[in-house]
């Protein structure tokens, strides 16, 4: 008695697409990270698809007592499309973050700059009342330091997902074809 297997339809209807499916999931990397809704929908659109393929597979092949080398091909998959995920939602809170953190120094500059304002004009309008002096010099718009500390935080927030998107372009393929 010679028993055989033929892998070809395991091939074309479980391997290919699931390969398939994973690859698709590296293109969340050339994604902007500002274009939240994106990235969002193919990562967990691919992991639903993934975990649904997984569970429609393990009804029609035959129960093992033990784990089974599709079961980890499928496992391995839905964990790597899983972890993109993660990579987007550590880029999203490391900005939102930083958002908090520079909204409340931009409005503390603001709070200072502002009361810096009120202090230069309450003296200079102390000086003209003490002078009868009407001649009054313009005042500066002083936002300009607050306004400078968002782009140069905004500049950081883009490089540091530049950063890990670009590293994860490399280590995602290496870590699957490792696998």
């Amino acid at each position: 008695i010679v028993l055989s297997r033929h892998m070809v339809p395991f091939i074309l209807s479980v391997y290919l697409p699931t390969a398939m499916f994973v690859i698709m999931s590296w293109v969340s990397f050339f994604i902007p990270p500002e274009i939240v809704q994106a990235r969002i929908v193919l990562l967990l659109t691919l992991c639903l698809v993934l975990i649904n393929m997984f569970n429609t597979t393990r009804l029609n092949i035959p129960v093992a007592n033990s784990v089974t080398a599709l079961e980890i091909w499928f496992l391995a998959c839905i964990f790597i499309v899983f972890l993109s995920l993660a990579e987007y939602a550590i880029i999203l809170k490391k900005s939102v973050r930083k958002n908090d953190k520079e909204r409340r120094k931009c409005a503390a500059m603001r709070n200072a700059e502002t009361r810096e304002k009120f202090k230069r004009n309450t003296s200079r309008i102390i000086k003209m009342n003490r002078s009868q002096s009407v001649n009054m010099l313009p005042l500066n718009n002083s936002f300009h330091s607050a306004s400078s500390i968002h782009k140069n935080s905004e500049i950081k927030r883009k490089e540091y997902s530049e950063l890990l998107d670009s590293k994860s372009r490399i280590i995602f393929p290496i870590l699957f074809s490792v696998f």
